[in-house]
């Protein structure tokens, strides 16, 4: 019975191990893309002076929000 119960305990360890491991792949591969993007902005930004200006740092306050909301 202690047997048992104590593989069922590491069954549990290693799945919840492996699912956090998950999570932090994909968060990890989020904030790349987001840095990515937020890179991308701010050089539109500086190449387009003028007509899109506004459209562009709008962009860049809301992907630097989603940036500072999933903890990057």
């Amino acid at each position: 019975m202690k047997r048992a119960l104590l593989l069922w305990l590491t069954a549990v360890a290693v799945s919840l191990a492996a699912t956090a491991a998950y999570r932090a792949v994909q968060s990890r591969s989020l904030c790349e893309a987001l840095a990515e993007e937020i890179e991308n902005v701010e050089q539109s930004l500086a190449n387009e002076p003028g007509g899109r200006e506004e459209e562009l740092k709008q962009a860049l306050r809301g992907l630097q929000t989603r940036f500072d909301l999933e903890g990057c």
